[in-house]
Parts: C-alpha cells; structure tokens; sequence
C-alpha cells in the first residue's frame, strides 16, 4: 500500500494536476467585483438574509448557483474567498472532466495539455457563474455519454441522465440543449440500427434527467417557474444580447472542417461529440461572446490531437497547418487572461477601496444602499440588502412594469444612498430616460465618484 502511494506521489501525473490546480488558485486568487459573478454573490447574500427566489427577489435562470454558495456561506460564513474557491474547485473538475473525455478518443500523454489550456484561458472568466458551473456538469455528462456509447451499460446514461439534470438545476437553457444532443444521437442510433436497447439506453436517460428537476416544482409553483424561467427569457433576453456572432461563426467554421476530416471515422463516440458539439455552439447563440463560446467548446477541445492523427499523412502541409492554426486559436483565448492577470494582479482585491470603502463608512444602514443599473456584487461588498426586488436594471431588458416597481419601491424605502456605474450598461445601449434614472436624478445629489461608479446621497429638502 505505502509502495503504490509513493509511486503515485513520484508519478508525472500528479505533479501535473497539482500544478493546475496551484495556479489556479493563485491566478484566481484576486477579489474582484465582476458584474456577472455578482449576480450569483447577490442572489446567494439574499437566500442569506432570509428572501425567498423568485418571490422576494428576480432571477431568470434556475437556482442552483445561487443555493451552492449560499449553503457553503451558511456553514462557513459569507467571503467571497469561500466562493471563488469553489468556482476554482468547479473549473477544476471540468477540466478534468475534458482530460477524460480526449482519454476515451485516442489515450495520449499530449491531452495533458488540454486541462492547461481550459485554466489558462480562465483568468478572465466569471467564474462564480451557473455558465461555469452548469458546464462542469455538462462535461461530466458528455464522459459519461460517451463512456456509455463505447461500453453499452445502462448505468452510464443513468449518470449522463442525472448530470444533465443537475446542469439543467444551475442553467436551464444548457441543461436543455444537451438533453435534447444526447438524446436525439440515441433516437438517431435507434432509427438507424433498429436496435431496442438504444430506445432503452434513451429512456433510462431522459428519465434521470427530469429527476433532478422535480424539485423544482416542490420548491415553486409552476406559475412562478414558467413567468421568471421561461417567458421572462423568450420575450426580454434576446434584444439585449444582440453582439458580433464571430466567435460563433469562427468555431462553426472549425467545426464543419473538423466534421470534413473525420467524416469517414466509425467510433461512435468521435461522432457524438461532434453533434453535441455542434447543438452547444447553437445554444450560444442567445450570447455568442468569447466566454460563452469558450465554455461550450470543449467537445472541439478534446479532439484537437486526435483530428492530426486523421490527417492524410503524405500531405505534410496540412498538418503543419493544423498546428499554426490551432496555436493561433489557443492564443486568442489565452492572451485576454494574460492582459487580465497584469490589470489585477495576484492577490488584488477591491475590498474597502474607493466607492466599496465610502459607502460602507457613509451609507449606514442594512437597507441603505440601491445600486444600478448593472452592479448587483456591490450589496455583498458592502453588507447591504438591495431594497428592490432587482439586482440588476437594464433597458430593453427589463420590463417597463420592472422599473415602475423598482421606482415605487425607492420612493417608499428612500435609501440613504444610491451607487450607479452606466459604464458598464453602455453595450446594452442603455437608456437613462426611465422612472428608475430619473427617480435618482430628481432626489439624489452626487458624494462621490471614482471613474464611472458614482456615489449619491438623498437630497434633504
């Protein structure tokens, strides 16, 4: 026993993996205050103060995120180191997860590689996100998958069922489009070989899957679930997400040539991952940007070093381009981590400077603080609860039923300060002309300003 465990403490892979994770920990060791991961540190400080999802305070995506780290504050108190560091443990798996994946298509010392470039390219992500956490789950679901298309037991898409389910419990619109992958590949297999066991294998999977999200509908009713969950997103997520499609369109691209080259290959599992890859990269489409993107590209990642193995071998050239490419792609991912680390160093942190600081000395109070239009993080910063239902307030992304509320709300609670940043809401092409901005402009006057986040307090009359 004291044999094998010092040969697997001598062994490159763990020398490796604790690597990964060293510097993960160290590049993710920064305290930011990212919008995004705010969203998720807001609504898990609201569980915190006793409100209720959905009906004390707005969300449209399922909850999962925001109870993971409520729960951990609640046994280990509210820090945000607690959080990034389970966001750090998430990206860890899932790299793992990628690592096994590429395993199970071709075993090569080589995919040691691809968990490195899944945590380089990470500095810059939110990473206390549900788009982080639901795809570790994903990943893990596709290994399971394809584990179960390579071997036939049913157990396996009884796990890929679950997985998938509990993806669904952090991001609804996920969760769903690998159900629908996964499960369509099974009704393809079943149409083509005419073989029961794959309407088995798909109904072992469907049904684990919607197991997880019963509990949902224990939790809410259904009423509640489908106006923040679904119609919320059909008629107020699109306008407001409309931005370039070229990463969408550049991995699209990489897909069909990836599809051109392998299209003569048998394995079942090369040919699944290439199918849900592709309904992955549809599912970005409701945001197409490098982080969204990013995160849904790792059926691609894991064939990267497997495609060049299929290449012709007389023709040279075109694995020599293969690898210029493919290191040109690797580096558009990974240099926007690299400018990041150098904007915010290891071990920077944003607690108790400039306007975090200044209200926490100036704004007392537990419900002394509104924030807007798009710095939910701010409440948990500053150990204030937001007085509106909303942590966030975007034109044409909110309704105009949203911002009278939010408006009636301030003039009855009248918090002692408000705290704007329109930098951020600029690409959403914010308009400042609503009863929420105009409401601040009428009964606030400006105390602070530290670049584009300003600090008001009310006017006495």
């Amino acid at each position: 026993m004291k044999k094998a465990f010092k040969e697997k403490l001598l062994s490159f892979e763990f020398w490796w993996w604790l690597g990964l994770i060293i510097f993960a920990l160290l590049l993710h060791g920064n305290h930011v205050m990212n919008n995004d991961e705010g969203v998720v540190l807001e609504g898990a400080w609201n569980l915190l103060q006793g409100k209720e999802l959905y009906l004390d305070f707005f969300e449209f995506v399922t909850p999962g995120s925001f109870y993971l780290i409520f729960l951990f504050w609640k046994f280990f108190g509210a820090h945000y180191f607690i959080a990034n560091i389970i966001a750090i443990g998430a990206l860890f798996i899932g790299s793992i997860g990628v690592y096994r994946i590429a395993e199970l298509i071709n075993r090569s010392k080589v995919n040691y590689l691809i968990p490195a470039i899944i945590i380089f390219s990470s500095f810059q992500w939110p990473i206390i996100n549900h788009n982080l956490f639901s795809a570790t789950f994903i990943i893990w679901a596709t290994f399971f998958f394809l584990k179960g298309l390579q071997i036939k037991k049913n157990k396996y898409f009884i796990y890929t069922g679950l997985l998938i389910g509990f993806a669904t419990l952090f991001l609804q619109s996920k969760g769903l489009a690998v159900l629908f992958g996964t499960s369509s590949f099974l009704a393809y297999l079943f149409f083509k070989e005419k073989k029961i066991g794959f309407l088995k294998k798909n109904s072992l999977l469907i049904l684990a899957a919607i197991a997880p999200v019963t509990i949902l509908f224990f939790a809410w009713p259904v009423k509640v679930l489908y106006i923040n969950l679904v119609e919320f997103v059909l008629l107020n997520y699109k306008d407001v997400n409309r931005i370039s499609l070229f990463y969408f369109f550049l991995f699209l691209l990489i897909l069909i040539v990836s599809f051109i080259i392998l299209r003569k290959e048998k394995k079942l599992e090369v040919n699944a991952l290439l199918w849900l890859q592709f309904v992955l990269l549809l599912s970005t489409l409701s945001r197409p940007d490098s982080y969204h993107v990013a995160l849904s590209i790792f059926p691609l990642l894991s064939l990267s070093f497997f495609i060049p193995i299929k290449l012709d071998p007389k023709k040279r050239l075109s694995k020599k381009v293969y690898k210029i490419c493919f290191v040109g792609l690797m580096l558009l991912f990974i240099y926007p981590s690299i400018k990041y680390v150098t904007g915010f160093p290891i071990f920077y942190s944003i607690k108790d400077q400039g306007a975090i600081g200044y209200v926490k000395e100036n704004c007392q109070g537990e419900r002394s603080l509104f924030a807007g239009p798009f710095i939910p993080g701010i409440y948990f910063e500053t150990g204030k609860v937001n007085p509106t239902p909303f942590g966030w307030l975007i034109t044409n992304h909110q309704t105009k039923e949203q911002f009278n509320q939010a408006r009636k709300i301030l003039e009855e609670k009248k918090p002692r300060c408000v705290v704007t940043h329109y930098g951020v809401v600029k690409k959403f092409d914010y308009n400042r002309d609503n009863p929420v901005d105009n409401f601040i402009k009428k009964e606030y006057h400006e105390v602070y300003r530290e670049e584009d986040m300003v600090v008001y307090m009310k006017t006495l009359r």
